[in-house]
C-alpha cells in the first residue's frame, strides 16, 4: 500500500492485518506529522503488526530516471495486489502487479485538469495516464461520476463506504470525559458547542487546486444564531488551512471573535475528545459529500451539518447517512436554530448516525469489500 494521505493506507493495512493478511505500507520519509501512523494513536501492538517502510521518492526524479523511484516500482511489482490512494496511482499503474486506486477527492476532480504552468501540465498528464492504466479506479463521491466520464475512465467504479472506521476507538465520550474536555477547552459546561474541524479554505474557490469548504457561510450563519436565539453558543475551530486569518477577520467583523476557541490540529485521541465534547459538528458546504472527520464525528455520536448529494447516493444505490444536509447560509442558520432548540432531537440524530457508521463503515465490513475487490483483480 502506498499513498498515506489521511493515514488511509496505514489504517486499511491495520484492518487487513487483523484479518490475517500480510501488508506492507510504504510511507514517505518526508510525510507531515499529521499523516504519520503515530497520529492515529493506535495501540503499540497493532502499530507493530504492520510492516511500515519509509521511502524517499519523487515524481520529478522518476521523469529523470531516478534509481530510487525505479527500484520502488520494482518492489511494487512483487506484490499480489497494490493499493494506492489519490495521485499515488502514478507509481502503481503499469508496475506489473494488479493495482487499484481509491480517490481521495482532488485527484479526480482538480489535479487531472490543471493547466497552470508546464510542471502542472506534465504532472496532470502523468496522472491521467496512470488512472487509465490502473486496473480499477474507485470513487466514493457521486459528484466524481462526471470527472470519471470526462477522463474516459472505463475502469472506474463506484465504491461506497470505502473508509473503514473502528467504532470501538471512535466511541461516544462518557459524561466525565465530556466534562473534562470542556474544562480543558475553557468552555462552559452547559453551553451549546458547534465544532468545525474542516480546513479554513473559502476565499479562492476558482483558483487551480482550491478546496473550497464554504467556511464563510457557516460563520455568517453562526453569527446570526449567536446574536439571536443561540446566545450560549461557542464555536470550536482548527487553525489549519490557508484562510485562518481571513476567518478570524470575518469573525471579528461579525462580532463573534470572543466566542471561538481556536485549537491546533489534533491527533486522533484529541479529535475524539473535541468531537465528543461538541453538540453539533459542521463539515463542508460546497462539494456534496462528507470527509473523514464527518465519519469520525458520526461514530462518536454527533449530529453533522454538511452539504450532501442525497439523490446522487440513492441513484447509485448507496444509503445516505442521517446527516443534516444544508448548503446556504439560510439553511445552516435554520438547522442551528432547530438543533439548538431541541437538544434531545440533536442527540437522536447523532445516535442514528453512529448506527449508520457501524452498519456501513465498520472496519470489518469495509475490509471484506476490499478483499472481494482484490480477488477480482487477481482472478
Amino acid at each position: 500500500m502506498y499513498g498515506n494521505a489521511l493515514n488511509l493506507a496505514f489504517l486499511l493495512g491495520i484492518f487487513l492485518r487483523r484479518k490475517g493478511h500480510e501488508i506492507t505500507v510504504f510511507v514517505n520519509s518526508t510525510v507531515s506529522e499529521h499523516d504519520h501512523p503515530r497520529w492515529e494513536c493506535i495501540p503499540e501492538h497493532e502499530l507493530a503488526s504492520v510492516t511500515i517502510r519509509p521511502v524517499d521518492i519523487n515524481v520529478k526524479r522518476l521523469l529523470l530516471g531516478g534509481r530510487a523511484e525505479r527500484r520502488f516500482r520494482r518492489e511494487l511489482a512483487k506484490a499480489d495486489v497494490v493499493q494506492t490512494f489519490g495521485e499515488s496511482v502514478t507509481w502503481s499503474a503499469g508496475c506489473g502487479a494488479p493495482d487499484t486506486a481509491l480517490s481521495i477527492g482532488d485527484d479526480l476532480d482538480i489535479l487531472p485538469f490543471r493547466r497552470d504552468g508546464v510542471r502542472m501540465r506534465v504532472c496532470s498528464a502523468m496522472l491521467r495516464r496512470a488512472q487509465r492504466r490502473c486496473r480499477a479506479v474507485c470513487y466514493t463521491m457521486p459528484p466524481q461520476e462526471e470527472s470519471c466520464r470526462k477522463l474516459g475512465l472505463v475502469n472506474a467504479r463506484f465504491f461506497p463506504y470505502a473508509i473503514p472506521v473502528d467504532s470501538e476507538q471512535w466511541s461516544p465520550l462518557t459524561r466525565v470525559e465530556r466534562s473534562l474536555t470542556r474544562s480543558r477547552l475553557n468552555i462552559p459546561e452547559n453551553a451549546l458547542v458547534v465544532f468545525q474541524p474542516s480546513r479554513q479554505e473559502w476565499t479562492c474557490p476558482e483558483s487551480p487546486g482550491s478546496n473550497h469548504k464554504g467556511n464563510d457561510r457557516f460563520l455568517r450563519a453562526c453569527a446570526r444564531f449567536i446574536h439571536g436565539p443561540g446566545k450560549d453558543t461557542w464555536l470550536l475551530a482548527v487553525t489549519k488551512g490557508r484562510d485562518v486569518s481571513s476567518t478570524q477577520q470575518l469573525a471579528a467583523w461579525l462580532g463573534i471573535a470572543d466566542r471561538i476557541r481556536w485549537i491546533p490540529q489534533q491527533n486522533k485521541a484529541g479529535l475524539r475528545e473535541c468531537l465528543g465534547a461538541s453538540d453539533i459538528v459542521a463539515d463542508q458546504f460546497t462539494y456534496g459529500f462528507y470527509g473523514i472527520s464527518a465519519l469520525e464525528a458520526m461514530a462518536v455520536g454527533c449530529p453533522v451539518l454538511v452539504h450532501l448529494d442525497v439523490k446522487g447516493m440513492q441513484r447509485l444505490g448507496a444509503e445516505p447517512p442521517p446527516v443534516v444536509s444544508v448548503r446556504t447560509e439560510e439553511e445552516i442558520y435554520a438547522a442551528l436554530c432547530r438543533l439548538g432548540e431541541d437538544r434531545a432531537s440533536a442527540r437522536q440524530v447523532g445516535e442514528m448516525a453512529r448506527e449508520w457508521i457501524v452498519r456501513n463503515h465498520g472496519w470489518e465490513a469495509v475490509v471484506n469489500r476490499y478483499i472481494s475487490l482484490y480477488k477480482e483483480l487477481v482472478a
